[in-house]
C-alpha cells in the first residue's frame, strides 16, 4: 500500500514539475539567415509578427492591410509559373481576424 501512495506521489510530482517548466525557445536564431531563409518567433497568441506584407501569430496567417492573397488549391510551389490577375482576397480584421484565402492552412 505504501509503495502504490510513493508512487502515486511520484507520478504527481513529475506532472506539476512538467506542468510548471518552461521550455527554451527559441531553438533558432531569430532573423534571416545565410541561406535566405528567415526565422521569426510568432508563439505569442496575443501579438502578430509580420515579415513584409504576412502577418503571423501562432497558427494563424493573414495579409497586411492593402495585401491580399490567393487560394491556388494543392499545388506544388515549383510547378506555378503563372499567377492569376483576380481572385484575391484581403484578410478581414476584426475580433476573429482572417483572410478566407488562407483560412486553415494547415491540415491534419
Amino acid at each position: 500500500m505504501w509503495a502504490m501512495a510513493a508512487a502515486f506521489l511520484l507520478l504527481v510530482a513529475s506532472l506539476l514539475i512538467g506542468a510548471f517548466s518552461k521550455p527554451e525557445f527559441p531553438p533558432y536564431e531569430i532573423g534571416p539567415h545565410a541561406d535566405s531563409t528567415y526565422t521569426l518567433d510568432a508563439s505569442r497568441g496575443d501579438e502578430w509578427r509580420w515579415w513584409r506584407e504576412i502577418g503571423f501569430r501562432r497558427n494563424h496567417v493573414i495579409t497586411a492591410p492593402g495585401a491580399a492573397a490567393l487560394d491556388l488549391g494543392a499545388v506544388s510551389f515549383d510547378s506555378t509559373t503563372e499567377v492569376p490577375a483576380e481572385g484575391y482576397a484581403a484578410t478581414t480584421f476584426g475580433a476573429d481576424t482572417t483572410n478566407p484565402a488562407i483560412g486553415k492552412w494547415y491540415a491534419y
